[in-house]
């Protein structure tokens, strides 16, 4: 009976520098992805939004309501875009992304009574009239 050494191999070494570095590169990657997604849907809330408002409220009603900005709160599968109307008073557009419609709400915060009142519309007259009740509160 002979015994028989273990041939020597190489014992496996982790370059622990190099697996560092290649993460910190694909969690860079992935951070830019995300941020060039949102500025996508940050642009596509807008534009849908837009678009939305001048078939809902005609092109003068539209071009009325003021400058549109993306939500900082963008339900999933939806997109969301805020023009504020008033101080305290803002319209919301939310839009699902498969372009099933629009739902567009007044929302007016009472700072007094540290309530929030929502009120849907869906044209001209109703945007009016919500207006018309923040305005006489």
């Amino acid at each position: 009976m002979t015994l028989a050494l273990p041939e020597s191999r190489p014992q496996p070494t982790t370059d622990t520098e190099a697996l560092l570095r290649l993460a910190t590169i694909a969690a860079a990657t992935r951070h830019q992805d995300l941020q060039a997604q949102d500025r996508q849907d940050d642009e596509q809330a807008v534009f849908h939004a837009r678009a939305e408002a001048v078939a809902a409220f005609g092109t003068d009603g539209a071009a009325a309501l003021g400058q549109w900005k993306p939500s900082l709160s963008m339900p999933e599968d939806h997109y969301r875009a805020v023009v504020e109307l008033l101080p305290r008073t803002s319209l919301i557009a939310t839009m699902p992304r498969d372009g099933s419609g629009c739902l567009f709400e007044v929302v007016s915060y009472c700072v007094g009574c540290h309530t929030e009142k929502t009120t849907p519309v869906g044209g001209l007259e109703e945007l009016a009239a919500a207006l018309g009740k923040v305005r006489g509160s």
